[in-house]
């Protein structure tokens, strides 16, 4: 028997098997980009880290939030997920959802992400998530809406497609007529800016170069340089 032989034989099946070990683990953090966002969110409450591979925090806590991401796998209401903000469709994404410094993490609506400042490790994070990740109230799931959504819910369900079409094309409309307000008022605000700041810029040149204020100064100046003290020049 070769010993040399049998004992590669073993290690290539060890390597083999921790090589699938850990394609099994890191695949239960569902990965994100900006073209399926929407889509892989549509009625989950999310918990999302935005990270670089080089970041070494995002390192420290990456078994951590595998391991949290293992427990709600294949969670209806929940999702962990992460975006690399370094890969195409990631960087987007991470711009969008207001990533700042690595690793920003947040939760929440899809639609209207909240920030985490609490601890990285799993044990907090687990602690957390049962305690804050619950299932949001939705048209597919008005078993979660409270009291005060469940009205709205049902106003929504007795519409038509075309009435909820148009209902949010109205909505859309006064959003842009307000963003477009808001524009043209804060450039308006921004020529005033200019204005002001040439304005002073102008005024301070002309008080600079006043000749009796010179030499007042460079008076004080040399008086101070030589400690002399005077009431009378």
């Amino acid at each position: 028997m070769n010993l040399f032989a049998s004992s590669s034989s073993i290690a290539a099946v060890f390597l083999v098997l921790l090589s699938l070990f850990s394609c099994q683990h890191a695949a239960a953090v569902t990965q994100l980009d900006v073209d399926g966002y929407y889509q892989q969110t549509l009625g989950k409450t999310v918990f999302i880290k935005m990270f670089a591979p080089w970041c070494g925090h995002c390192k420290a806590m990456q078994e951590d939030w595998e391991e949290l991401a293992k427990d709600y796998e294949g969670d209806e209401n929940i999702l962990i997920a992460e975006v690399d903000c370094t890969m195409d469709g990631g960087k987007e994404l991470c711009d969008d959802l207001g990533a700042e410094g690595f690793p920003t993490i947040k939760y929440g609506d899809p639609y209207e992400l909240n920030d985490y400042y609490e601890e990285r490790d799993y044990k907090n994070l687990s602690s957390w998530a049962q305690k804050t990740l619950k299932p949001r109230c939705s048209y597919e799931k008005q078993e979660f809406c409270t009291e005060k959504q469940k009205p709205m819910v049902r106003e929504i369900a007795a519409m038509t497609w075309d009435e909820l079409e148009s209902r949010l094309d109205e909505i859309e409309t006064i959003l842009e007529k307000e963003e477009t307000r808001f524009k043209e008022e804060e450039a308006e605000l921004q020529k005033q800016l200019d204005s002001l700041d040439e304005e002073f810029k102008k005024k301070k040149k002309e008080i600079e170069q006043d000749g009796l204020f010179k030499l007042m100064k460079q008076t004080r100046d040399y008086l101070e340089k030589q400690s002399v003290k005077s009431d009378e020049l």
